[in-house]
Formats: C-alpha cells, sequence, structure tokens
C-alpha cells in the first residue's frame, strides 16, 4: 500500500506510509477482534479506508492490496475448514441472536452433569490465571475449559425459541480439545423445554463433527460423534432446523472429558437462530408496479426488498448478464449516474426495502434499438462502495430498454429498412413529378 507494486497480476497504486499506517491503525484499535483472522482483515481495511473518509482511488489501493495478497482466501493446508454460510441470498432474519456482549441477559445457564461444570460465561468468571477472551465480536464469549478429569458438562439456552419453515442456527467456534479424540463437544437440542436433549448431529449442513470420542478412558461422552481434536482457530458451523418447524427449541453446548490430559477447550461466539429472506430489486413505473420493458421517453423506475436493513445500496445499469463478483463499470451505464437508496428497518419477516427510485430517463430522441440491461444494487455500507456485485449481499434483476419492447430479428429489420428505402423514393419520385408539372 505504501509504495505499490504489481504482484498476483494485480496492480497496487501507492498511497504513501501516512494513510497506510492511519488505516492500519483503524484497524487494530477500533475494528480487529481477539479472534480476528486473515479473512477479517481482508474486509476491516477495506472498511477502515471508508471510515477514514478516504478518496475513492485511495479505497481502491486498499482493495487491490487485499486481493494481490489474496487475503481473504481459504488456507488449502491445515486449516481446511471453510466459514459456513448465513444465507445464499438474501438478509438474515433474526428469531433470537446472541453476540454474548450482555453478560447479565439471562439467556444462558450451565451445570455439570458428571464432575465439575467447566463452562464460563462470562470467559474470565474463572479463578484459573488465564485470558480466556477469544471472541468474533466485541470482546465476550463463552468459555468451555477441557480439563484433564471426568465430566460432562453443558451451557444451555434459558429460553425456548418457537421455529418457522426454513430456520436456521449458525455459530462461530474454536476448540482445542485432547490431542486426538479423547476429549470433545457436542451440540444438543430439546423440544420440552430442557426435560430431554437429543443430539444435533444430524442437522449440520456445514462444518459438522469431525472425529468420534473415544472409549478409553472414561470420557462420559465416549463413542459419540463430535467435534474433536483441533479447529486450527475460528471456524463456523450451520444447521438446518427444517425438521423442526413448529417445535418450540432449545440448544446447549456440551463437553465430555476423560481421566487424563486436558486442553484449552472450546470457545462460541455470535450465536443467531434465523430464517434467510429473499432479497428481489424490481424495475417498475413510478407508482411501484413491476415493468420490464420500456421505450425512449420513458423513465426507469426500481423497488427493492428483503434486502439488508438500514444499508445503504448504489444503483447501477449494466450490460446483461453481471456474474456473481463481477466489477461494475460506469462505462456501461447508460443512465450517466447511480443513484443511492437507504433501506428500511426490520418489519416483520421482511426487511430492507426502498420504493420505486428513478434510475434513467430514457431520452425521447432515444435510438429505436433493443438492448437488455441488469439493474444491480450494491451495498454499499460495509466496505464503502464496493462496485462489484456480490450474490450474498447484493441484488439483480433485469429489463428491456432504450428501445422497442421486444427484440427486433434481423428480417424485420430488413423489412424496416427496406421499407424506408422504398417510401425515400416515393417521396423523390412524387416531388419531381411535382416539380415538372410546375
Amino acid at each position: 500500500m505504501v509504495d505499490g507494486e504489481t504482484f498476483n497480476s494485480i496492480t497496487v497504486t501507492g498511497m504513501g506510509i501516512s494513510k497506510t499506517a492511519d488505516v492500519w491503525y483503524e484497524v487494530q484499535t477500533n475494528m480487529m477482534t481477539s479472534a480476528g483472522d486473515y479473512a477479517d482483515l481482508y474486509d476491516y481495511l477495506q472498511q477502515a479506508a471508508f471510515n477514514l473518509g478516504y478518496s475513492t482511488a485511495d479505497r481502491q489501493t486498499v482493495t487491490d492490496a487485499v486481493d494481490a495478497t489474496e487475503m481473504n482466501l481459504q488456507p488449502t493446508t491445515g486449516c481446511t475448514a471453510t466459514e459456513a454460510p448465513i444465507c445464499a441470498t438474501g438478509p438474515p432474519y433474526n428469531l433470537w441472536v446472541d453476540d454474548l456482549e450482555s453478560t447479565g441477559s439471562g439467556n444462558w445457564t450451565s451445570a455439570a452433569i458428571t464432575g465439575s461444570n467447566e463452562w464460563y460465561y462470562p470467559q474470565n468468571s474463572h479463578s484459573y490465571n488465564y485470558d480466556a477472551t477469544y471472541a468474533t465480536s466485541g470482546v465476550y464469549n463463552l468459555w468451555g475449559y477441557d480439563q484433564s478429569s471426568v465430566a460432562d458438562f453443558y451451557i444451555a439456552m434459558t429460553s425456548n425459541v418457537t421455529l418457522p419453515s426454513g430456520a436456521y442456527l449458525h455459530f462461530n467456534h474454536a476448540y482445542q480439545f485432547e490431542s486426538g479424540a479423547w476429549d470433545g463437544g457436542v451440540v444438543e437440542y430439546s423440544i420440552n423445554g430442557g426435560s430431554t436433549w437429543n443430539d444435533a448431529e444430524a442437522l449440520f449442513t456445514h462444518n459438522g463433527y469431525n472425529g468420534t470420542i473415544s472409549s478409553a478412558w472414561d470420557n462420559p461422552l465416549a463413542g459419540r460423534s463430535a467435534f474433536v481434536n483441533y479447529s486450527n482457530g475460528y471456524i463456523s458451523s450451520r444447521l438446518d432446523l427444517s425438521t423442526l418447524a413448529g417445535e418450540n427449541v432449545r440448544f446447549r453446548f456440551r463437553i465430555g472429558t476423560d481421566s487424563i490430559a486436558g486442553n484449552y477447550g472450546w470457545f462460541i461466539d455470535d450465536i443467531r437462530i434465523y430464517i434467510c429472506g429473499t432479497a428481489t430489486t424490481t424495475s417498475s413505473d413510478a407508482s411501484g408496479n413491476e415493468k420490464n420493458q420500456f421505450v425512449p421517453g420513458e423513465t426507469v423506475y426500481v423497488k427493492g426488498s428483503g434486502l439488508h436493513p438500514n444499508r445503504t445500496y448504489k444503483l447501477w445499469i449494466q450490460d446483461n448478464p453481471v456474474a456473481d463478483g463481477e466489477s461494475l463499470a460506469t462505462g456501461e451505464d447508460p443512465s450517466g449516474a447511480q443513484e443511492t437508496v437507504t433501506t428500511g428497518p426490520v418489519n416483520g419477516n421482511e426487511s430492507g426495502g426502498f420504493p420505486a427510485t428513478a434510475v434513467w430517463a430514457i431520452p425521447a430522441e432515444a435510438s429505436i434499438t433493443y438492448a437488455e440491461y441488469d439493474i444491480v444494487a450494491d451495498k454499499q455500507s460495509d466496505y464503502g462502495n464496493t462496485n462489484r456485485y456480490n450474490a450474498a449481499s447484493d441484488s439483480i434483476d433485469d429489463a428491456s430498454v432504450a428501445g422497442i419492447t421486444a427484440p427486433v430479428s434481423e428480417a424485420s429489420s430488413l423489412v424496416l429498412l427496406t421499407t424506408g428505402i422504398l417510401c425515400l423514393f416515393a417521396i423523390l419520385y412524387l416531388r419531381r413529378r411535382r416539380e415538372r408539372q410546375m
């Protein structure tokens, strides 16, 4: 970032040591958490440049630098688990969420079934000379110590959540149990207020259990599938709760340990139960009625729903099709400028809407040609002006604009051209005949 260079076929324009230092200082002091990794740093550096009010060119320098160094790519060895998605498209609508920053919320209770209870929340409410802070947001997390004696202990939600269809559970976690598969942790759910519990193994869609707890050395969870050994830092896991639709559900995290060695244990943060919305961007008329075909003299409007709430989006018109990850180009936008809109708040199970907004007044004298465009709502508020289509956070629609309401085939075009030529000859013939008569 300081001097600029070309690396991995990406040319980075340097912005000097002062601006670079300020970006890193902003990240280190105000953004990076105790569990931050390179994927987080990839986002935070770009957000820092936006927070500091850097120019578009300087923000592009930061983006080019983190892209060139491939900071957001998953390591190919030693850390093969990928982040579990939250929603494929559209935003999550939370049914229950806890980032663990309100330690007096009463959302959690812990106890031992066998041996000593070594779950702690807040994470440093223990008597050991050890800082168990390892959080993916804020400064608080759950911590379950992998003790070196036989124990079976849990931390559980204190309330139920009534699940609609299509619900998910998502949580961030890191674990370092005794090397091998001697100790481990499981996720369980209850549909009767905690009277009985069921293993959630079958519900995992991403990053489920990675081993089976050994039957040696008296571990109370011996023989069960579980999270064992090391996660090599934070990962996230997701569970599909569709089979529990209509139930009143609560979850707990449970650790089983044997009689020999221990290790750091299990760290958990940012737990949510939610459904996924459907992000929609629709071309329309001024009243918000869907309209997909426009002619010269008309104005193209766009409305949105199911986007991330209370966020700023920039509306682009681009040549069709636009692929996921593709840069959005001003040269392709016939409107000459991109309007910005701010989405509304959560309203029940709907959120992130914006009303019909004019994006392109097609000149009345526009040529009669057929063209199809994609209209992209590009989310801005996370990392500034991203100017890139991200299917996970943006939305897209298509419209036929700048001309007639249907494609003109080559044959039809030839007929129109021939007709025009014949009309021209007819006009010239009549004019000459009239001149002779005069």
